[in-house]
């Protein structure tokens, strides 16, 4: 299991939660403050949808669990993928990576490096090489 895991990819980075491997199947975990909800929505959280869209097409890759994992708690299956056929939370996050990657490249925005991760909204499009 690795914490805070930092996959570093073209053209952007990902910045994991926490990543295990068991063979072919890779599972994803969504850390959350004790007794937090869920909050995997597309617009919110975008590192998890994007890392799972890029796993489940590796040929190396079975399945792909997205996990939620409270603060002292139990982690809670959210999601087991395990073909190509992606959920629609992955294709809007595909969209929203590409605008904001854009803007970012057309200087509409300037990442801060830091804790923003709670209030992102894409903006700090992982930190863009911690400008």
């Amino acid at each position: 299991m690795q914490f805070w895991k930092l996959w570093e990819r073209k053209p952007l980075n990902l910045r994991l939660d926490g990543v295990r491997r068991e063979g072919d199947i890779i599972h994803l975990y969504r850390l959350l403050p004790q007794g937090g909800e869920p909050d995997l929505g597309p617009r919110k959280r975008w590192t998890e949808w994007y890392a799972l869209g890029v796993l489940v097409e590796r040929r190396d890759i079975r399945e792909v669990h997205l996990w939620t994992w409270p603060w002292m708690g139990r982690p809670t299956l959210y999601r087991r993928q395990r073909s190509a056929q992606l959920p629609k939370a992955v294709e809007e996050v595909r969209r929203q990576v590409e605008e904001a990657y854009s803007l970012w490249q057309q200087g509409a925005f300037r990442p801060t490096p830091g804790n923003h991760c709670y209030a992102c909204g894409l903006a700090d499009i992982c930190r863009k090489e911690e400008v």
